[in-house]
């Protein structure tokens, strides 16, 4: 076993993690969650573009995509 971020996993065994932003006109929320939904990074930010994008790549994990659903 490997420990990562308080996590285990099987030696080689790929970890997924999700991002959920939150956005604002003025300021994004970032979480960013692993395969079991535990919370491994938070973030606020700016909500321009270039710094949401720089924030994730920060974050150093490889992000999986998901569907974006826009607020009501």
């Amino acid at each position: 076993m490997v420990r990562d971020e308080g996590h285990e996993h099987w030696e080689g065994a790929a970890m997924e993690h999700y991002a959920g932003l939150d956005v604002s006109l003025r300021e994004a929320a970032i979480c960013v969650v692993d395969g079991t939904g535990r919370i491994v990074r938070e973030a606020r930010v700016a909500s321009a573009p270039e710094t949401l994008i720089a924030a994730l790549k920060e974050i150093g994990l490889p992000l999986r995509a998901s569907a974006w659903r826009r607020a009501r």
